[in-house]
């Protein structure tokens, strides 16, 4: 149509002038969005006069407040009519919150954290006597409050907020100072009923209906106006709406009747006015009047409103009636700006039909409710009726529809959301245009025709023409934001925005993306992967997109590598809780799990219940194993990539993805080497190791993939693999490394050597020959490969209905495969007539026992009767006898061919049970009521706490018996509405004793993780848990599984990392009177859970020759198994705990001959038995070193027997020659009656290295301990040396470098061999320091820097020891072997020795191993935390090319030290008589120790570290070597005089000073050495002084991981030497 421009200037200039004359739009008085401000101007906010408070008997208060300054304060205050006190209120100070109620207050002490929205509530009523207080939703206090005479909250009161108040006998209400509020209050409301704890959590945005946050409900003008003030943190968004109102009716035409109900026409009124996002759910009238006073008592629906309802002008009315509707609303929005939407369309005129429609917007109230609005009226606040003054049961009357004159209806109003924003098209009459402005750009204008057409006299909306409008945002415009880490999440949204008015709004499933935009959209989402902490939440939001995206039209190959590496890049970054995280989506699914080490046997992924269109269902097993029934894809990975994952024993995370849809994988040129018209015939499954490329594998990853399209015997498949950097980038599929393995009709099998993303490939050029040829003799499916059609939808909603099928065929011709041809008959025929064929089985007259995939293999005989079962799914779009009418006829067709024909014999098709029946299940996290669902569906439910979280359950199909049934429901999402310290609420009884149960198993679950053993339970949670389960065993009949409950949930506390002190003696107790208690049949039952394991046995006094337990096969974590022997006998083999039970007890069993209740206990956990002081005679340090087991014998106490009891437990730890054992029971009545271990009456018998043997004369609980006393050394020693080695090592690192300076700066100091050999020494001990004390903090990036440390540590401390031992050699040349020998290149000799020997050795090793440095974690007894340290791995290499290194060269330097000092003591002696002594003692001390420094000679220290003084003289081993850099600076460069005066004339700048004495006496030669090559004798003097000689060595200090003892470092121990015997080692070898 054309566009006029007179037309759009007409429109203008109108628009115009009705800006000029104004709007008579009213203000919304809600309050949501907005805050009451107090600061310092005395403002206070007063509940109106006109409306008052009823009596109530029950309440609930809710309040946000955000407090600036916390001072004393008052939230708000009721007071009752004539009572100073406060009657109801909130209080509190930088300490406490204070409840005040009847005028008691009740403290909490706890304090609101400033300047932060948080939300208190308040609850009481008569009935539970009980004033709650909940912050931020958890309850806090729980005080028993006793109601006042009356019973109830006195009516009628006033109301402040943020102030304290009085009222005077004129009923003013006056401010009082002292304890003001300085901060925010918002939402304030207050309900006629005590809210529930699990309620609280659930009120979100619903409004009070007693006090509403109204700006009608309150005054806050005096003595100063302090208006509301908007917040946005404060929007709260919400789906349910009531409304109540005042309608009034006028009739057009006077004669004219309806027949519609006062409840359908406000229906249709609302859903004409209200968007289509809006839902009607509820209509009432609640009551109807003739005379429509109009202004005359405004009274407000819940309470009455002091200023009156506008009058309509001429509005003359005929009718009116209250109503009340209810509204969702879908998406939830803020709930001020749907109030003031409603109210914007509820204001103009409505008519249907001859009846014009109006409120009274004053009167009209929104309110936000609960979504299922159960809640009784509250009471009136005051008496007046409401608007109605006579007839309220005035019934409307009728009037007629026949007038004819009524024309064409108009447009209704709309409103309509694009891209281009919301625009709200307002009724329009036919024929006309309705104009608006753009959104974007403001100036710019859309227009809409309503036309009419003549056929059918209908008015409808034309679409909008959009053309001078912009769409709000566009996905390219992503391209000029920034993501950071305080965007990306609000990103996201917008993405998610963006993608929805492409792909959905605009045209539907039909949506696409340009290639540029996907391009920007996976960038953006890479971007904010990148800056972002990958929750779960995140990688939800991300996958759905992704899934949208290639489920739509959308060309994928443009980005195909970007989504694959996204999606692994997400996959690696995700942080979850647990060790599991799976995300299901209807075109991709991924699984990541973390995977420790030990114990590693490989994984397995399947993904089941797939087709198009549906939720896959993900399985993963932590072994390598076969792929279950009814699996579309799997992919098993072997024990061998073991070796990928952490070397520090950390888990790694293994990540699987799978893709339902073949876009993101189009291929145009396969690079596979065989011929041939090649096409992707299955889904995609990928399984890759964080950051690792894993490939050459020798052990293969199994890969098992339904075919989309069943094969056919001409067909050939291809297993494949994705290679990202072929097709320049774009990826495409390659054979290489992969093998196509066992192929059927539906199933192909492939292994390869390497992971990445795997398919199967269809070779569709071979076109099968013409049934006719007689050259075909190969068997062919009966149809056409290319007529199957797309697997069912099986989303929930579909109606899924299955049949059993059992058939006998005939087969006759020729046959390569009976199995395949029949097979694929069947599949076919099923799937051209829209169904599926599942759960196929097939056997002949001879039978193969040969099983796979779920088809089993037969003979091939030819002429021979087959039977075959199988299941057919089909959607039920008719009725169920259609469906089974329709799989006769469709099998009952007979195919043939010139080489083979198939016949249907026999047939039998019987109908299965459509759904699992609807089922009200109540839960902790609340009561859900499951509808019903049809097989293999999963249906979702809104959790009751967050209804953005959704609960999920599966409908399961199982094909062995035919029958649906429910899974347990996935809540992963949901929180729990109970939490374990409302269980004191409750009373256990009979009747509810099994579901406490549940509920405390459901509790603990959650608490605990679900079994990932990671959550704890507090002190006073585990009390409580073992009260009621007490409580249980005490109203119960304890049958086995009531049993087999309690004990399954014990043992995941002591699995867990709860502190089991506190209730040690509750559980042991609990215990043993469930196994008192028990009731099973038999005379034997046994429960065993990784954690216990409890036997009982019935035992006839005839013949009782004593009973041994036994508790074989058992290590951490695994579940024993349990032995019992009515004899008295010995442990068999492999035990590792028994106890056996003498036959003099036979005096203890049942007199009457009746059977007697042996009860015998395991505990494979020690933290239930934390005793801090064990109540032995030995003097020591005992832990805790086996197992515990115990016996008794039902309500007896057994003492003092003459037979021994025998125990024999094996020892945790491997008992050391030097330590002791004792044999220990547990004294229940000890430590205050929380047990203790005491030796009293048993006996130590044989003791051995692993297993330990005790007699005891009494039964109880039994175990060993050890004494740690005897231990090498105290950790608390070992820290202060680690301490003592970490400061001594940054202390030498220091002086070694101003010694290096020193002498690189001065010229004159390193003229001679000693200096410069000293240089290279210096050099090498301080690279050796720096390495050493950065070790950990390198380890941490990553593998290959770890072991270019260990290598270049490894390096640098043998260079120390090669120049220390180059040092003892010259100066053995220089002192002993005097001579005058010229060496040509002496120091640079020196320097081929002094590093290239340290080269050969560690390249040696990096040839002859690879693997002989690495990375070990050093674990801490005394924190429990673990540092990687890089050093040598390698037990060979360690003790070679260190210790037997180190050995030699300080065996060697103390051999020249003793000849040198022998040989200086020599030069003393031959001193002539007239010359002087220089020095005496202390000048050979300092020689001497100069000389100890130099040589290395500290590191002999630690062959003295045994016995009595080897503590000693560990610290004096770390002292020295930590400091010995330090000890080189003073011998070195501190007490030389020379070395002072080259620093003092450096910082004088007297440089031209020609007198140095003292260095030419230090440095001076015998006048016949002719050069400085020679070596030749040296001035004593200089000996003396062993200035000449010092060249120091630095020992390695001590790892700062706390389990290595001071200098007793982790480099001098193999990696592989536990930690209990490092220290012994590290003794012999170690500068550590």
């Amino acid at each position: 149509m054309a566009r006029s421009p007179p037309i759009i200037m007409l429109w203008l200039w109108l628009q115009s002038s009705m800006y000029l004359q104004g709007s008579n739009i009213h203000g919304n008085p809600s309050l949501w969005g907005k805050k009451a401000e107090f600061q310092i101007k005395p403002c206070m906010w007063q509940l109106d006069p006109g409306l008052s408070v009823p009596e109530l008997e029950e309440l609930s208060v809710c309040v946000l407040l955000r407090l600036t300054v916390i001072t004393e304060w008052t939230a708000f205050a009721y007071k009752a009519p004539g009572n100073p006190a406060v009657e109801l209120g909130l209080e509190g100070d930088d300490q406490r919150i204070t409840a005040v109620l009847f005028g008691a207050r009740w403290p909490l002490n706890e304090s609101l954290s400033p300047k932060v929205w948080q939300s208190v509530c308040l609850t009481w009523s008569a009935a539970s006597r009980h004033l709650r207080l909940y912050v931020n939703g958890t309850r806090r206090l729980d005080q028993a409050v006793d109601p006042p005479a009356s019973g109830r909250l006195a009516p009628n009161g006033t109301l402040t907020l943020a102030w304290p108040h009085s009222v005077d006998q004129n009923g003013t209400v006056w401010r009082e100072d002292g304890k003001t509020l300085m901060g925010g209050i918002g939402l304030f409301r207050m309900w006629a009923r005590e809210w529930r704890a699990e309620e609280i959590m659930l009120l979100g945005c619903v409004e009070g209906d007693v006090v509403s946050w109204d700006a009608r409900h309150w005054n806050h003008r005096s003595p100063a106006s302090c208006p509301p003030k908007e917040d946005t943190s404060l929007h709260c968004e919400w789906s349910s709406y009531e409304i109540k109102m005042w309608a009034y009716i006028k009739h057009s035409n006077t004669s004219d009747a309806t027949n519609s109900s006062l409840e359908s026409i406000t229906r249709h009124w609302m859903e004409s006015i209200f968007p289509l996002n809006f839902s009607v759910q509820n209509v009432s009238v609640l009551s109807q009047s003739r005379r429509c006073l109009a202004g005359d008592n405004p009274a407000a629906l819940y309470i009455q409103l002091p200023k009156k309802s506008k009058e309509f002008g001429n509005f003359t009315f005929d009718y009116c009636f209250l109503s009340k509707v209810f509204v969702s609303i879908s998406p939830k929005k803020s709930v001020e700006l749907v109030q003031a939407d409603m109210r914007m369309k509820l204001e103009p005129e409505f008519s249907y039909d001859s009846l014009t429609l109006r409120t009274d917007i004053h009167d009209l109230s929104i309110q936000p409710v609960a979504p299922l609005y159960t809640m009784t009226e509250p009471p009136p606040i005051v008496s007046e009726s409401p608007r109605p003054a006579t007839d309220t049961t005035f019934s409307f009357p009728t009037m007629s529809t026949n007038s004819t004159t009524e024309g064409p209806k108009s447009c209704p109003e709309e409103t309509l959301e694009s891209k281009y924003g919301v625009y709200l098209w307002p009724e329009t009459f036919p024929f006309d245009i309705q104009f608006m402005n753009c959104q974007r750009p403001f100036y710019g204008i859309a227009f809409r025709v309503c036309k009419f057409d003549i056929d059918s006299d209908m008015t409808s909306w034309e679409d909008p023409d959009m053309t001078y409008c912009k769409p709000l945002r566009n996905i390219s415009d992503l391209h000029y934001w920034n993501v950071t880490a305080e965007n990306a999440m609000d990103m996201v949204q917008i993405i998610q925005h963006l993608l929805y008015y492409e792909l959905v709004s605009g045209s539907g499933s039909d949506g696409e993306l340009s290639a540029s935009d996907m391009v920007t959209v996976m960038g953006k989402l890479d971007d904010v992967v990148d800056v972002s902490v990958v929750t779960a939440e995140l990688s939800n939001d991300i996958f759905s997109m992704i899934s949208d995206i290639l489920i739509s039209r959308s060309d994928m190959a443009p980005v195909s590598n970007m989504v694959l590496k996204l999606t692994e890049r997400i996959g690696d970054k995700a942080v979850f809780s647990g060790d599991l995280f799976n995300v299901a989506f209807p075109a991709m699914a991924v699984s990541m799990i973390n995977v420790k080490p030990k114990n590693f046997r490989g994984i397995t992924f399947c993904v089941t219940n797939y087709a198009d269109g549906m939720i896959p269902e993900l399985m993963v097993n932590e072994s390598f194993a076969e792929p279950i029934p009814g699996t579309v894809a799997s992919i098993a990975l072997p024990a061998e990539l073991k070796n990928q994952l952490a070397a520090d024993g950390n888990k790694t995370r293994f990540q699987f993805q799978f893709y339902g849809v073949q876009d993101l994988f189009n291929d145009t040129d396969i690079a596979i080497e065989a011929e041939g018209n090649w096409t992707l015939n299955s889904y995609v499954i990928s399984a890759s190791i964080n950051n690792r490329t894993v490939k050459n594998l020798n052990q293969s990853v199994e890969v098992t993939l339904s075919n989309n399209r069943a094969m056919q015997e001409h067909e050939k498949v291809m297993c494949v693999s994705w290679d990202f950097g072929d097709n320049e980038g774009q990826g495409r599929w390659n054979s290489t490394g992969c093998e196509t393995r066992a192929i059927s009709a539906i199933k192909t099998s492939c292994s390869c050597n390497h992971l990445t993303n795997f398919a199967v490939l269809l070779d569709i050029s071979r076109a099968p020959m013409s049934e006719k040829d007689p050259t075909n003799s190969t068997q062919q499916c009966p149809s056409s490969p290319t007529t199957t059609k797309v697997p069912l939808n099986n989303t929930v909603g579909i109606m899924v209905s299955f049949f059993g099928v059992n058939l006998t065929l005939k087969l006759n011709g020729n046959a390569t495969n009976p199995t395949t041809a029949i097979e694929c008959w069947l599949y076919e025929r099923l799937v051209l007539n829209g169904m599926d064929m599942v759960d196929f089985w097939i056997f002949g007259n001879s039978i193969r026992n040969m099983k796979q995939y779920g088809v089993q293999q037969i003979s091939h005989r030819l002429n021979e009767e087959y039977n075959c079962t199988f299941h057919v799914r089909g959607n039920l779009l008719s009725t169920v006898k259609e469906l089974e009418t329709l799989i006769v006829g469709t099998l009952n067709q007979t195919f043939s061919n010139d080489t083979l024909s198939i016949q249907t014999t026999q047939l039998m098709v019987r109908y299965i049970g459509p759904s699992c029946p609807e089922e009200t299940l109540k839960t902790i996290y609340g009561v859900y009521l499951w509808p019903e669902t049809f097989p293999q569906n999963k249906r979702a439910l809104k959790c009751q706490r967050d209804f953005n979280r959704t609960a999920f359950r599966d409908c399961k199909f199982d094909v062995d018996s035919d029958m649906t049934s429910w899974e347990v429901p996935d809540m992963t999402e949901c929180e729990p509405l109970t939490i374990i310290s409302d269980l004191n609420d409750w009373n256990v009884t009979a009747e509810n004793a099994m579901d406490m149960v549940q509920t405390i198993q459901d509790l603990v679950d959650v608490e605990l993780g679900s079994g990932s053993g990671d959550g704890e339970l507090s002190a006073s949670d585990m009390v409580t848990v073992m009260g009621k389960l007490d409580d249980v065993v005490d109203v119960s009949v304890v049958t086995a599984e009531l049993s087999n409950d309690i004990f399954s949930m014990i043992s995941d506390i002591l699995n867990s990392r709860s502190d089991m002190a506190p209730v040690s003696n509750m559980v042991l107790k609990l215990t043993e009177r469930i196994g008192d208690k028990a009731v099973f049949s038999g005379d034997l039952f046994n429960v065993a859970f990784p954690a216990m394991a409890v036997s009982m046995i019935n035992v006839k006094p005839k013949n009782f020759r004593g009973i041994t337990f036994c508790v074989t096969n058992y290590a951490d974590g695994m579940t024993p198994e349990l032995m019992v022997n009515e004899s008295f006998a010995e442990p068999i083999p492999g035990t590792v705990a028994s106890i056996a039970l003498p036959a003099e007890l036979k005096n203890q069993l049942a007199a009457d001959g009746n059977k007697t209740r042996f009860q015998f206990q395991f505990y494979g956990v020690q933290d239930l038995f934390n005793d801090t002081g064990i109540a032995i005679k030995a003097e020591g340090n005992w832990t805790l070193n086996s197992y515990v087991i115990s016996a008794s014998i039902n309500n007896r106490t057994v003492k003092n027997l003459n037979q021994s009891v025998e125990v024999t437990l094996s020892n945790n730890r491997a008992m050391q020659e030097h330590e002791n054992v004792t044999c220990v029971f547990w004294d229940f009545g000890d430590n205050e009656g929380q047990g203790r271990w005491n030796s009293t009456g048993c006996e130590t018998r044989a003791i051995s290295a692993i297993k330990t043997s005790c007699s005891c004369n009494h039964l109880t609980s039994f175990a060993v301990l050890l004494d740690i006393s005897r231990a090498p050394m105290s950790e608390k020693d070992r820290e202060i040396m680690t301490l003592i080695s970490y400061l001594g090592c940054g202390i030498s690192s220091i002086f070694l470098g101003i010694t290096l300076m020193t002498y690189l700066i001065f010229g004159k100091l390193r003229r001679d061999h000693p200096s410069k050999i000293l240089i290279n020494l210096s050099a090498a001990l301080l690279a050796l320091n720096l390495l050493y004390l950065l070790n950990t903090w390198m380890s941490s990036y990553g593998y290959g820097l770890c072991i270019l440390t260990a290598v270049l540590m490894h390096f640098f401390l043998l260079a120390s020891f090669t120049w220390m031992g180059l040092e003892a050699l010259h100066m053995y040349f220089a002192l002993i072997k005097v001579f005058n020998a010229y060496v040509r290149s002496y120091i640079l000799k020196l320097c081929v020795v002094g590093w290239g020997v340290p080269l050969i050795i560690v390249g040696v090793v990096l040839a002859t191993d690879v693997d002989a440095y690495g990375s070990s974690n050093i674990t801490s007894a005394a924190d429990e935390t673990s540092e990687p340290f890089c050093w040598i791995q390698s037990d060979v290499h360690f003790y070679v090319t260190v210790a037997g290194f180190i050995l030699l060269v300080v065996l060697g330097n103390t051999g020249v030290f003793v000849v040198v000092l022998i040989q200086i003591r020599r030069m003393r002696t031959n001193k002539p008589l007239g010359k002087p002594a220089t020095g005496g003692s202390a000048q050979d001390l300092r020689a001497a120790a100069s000389l100890t420094v130099l040589l290395g000679l500290t590191w002999l220290s630690a062959f003295f570290a045994v016995g009595p003084g080897r503590t000693v003289m560990l610290y004096v081993f770390c002292i020295l070597n930590s400091l010995q850099g330090f000890f080189i600076f003073v011998f070195h460069c501190l007490t030389k005089e020379n070395v002072r005066k080259q620093w003092r004339t450096r910082l004088t700048f007297d440089r031209f000073n020609p007198s140095d004495s003292d260095w030419s006496r230090s440095t001076s030669r015998p006048k016949q050495e002719p050069n400085s090559h020679a070596m030749g004798s040296v001035d004593t003097s200089s000996i003396i002084k062993a200035s000449e000689f010092s060249s120091t060595t630095e020992s390695l200090p001590v790892h700062p991981g706390r389990e290595g003892a001071g200098l007793l470092l982790q480099v001098a121990q193999p990696a592989s030497t536990p930690n209990n015997i490092k220290t012994n080692t590290s003794v012999s070898w170690s500068n550590q």
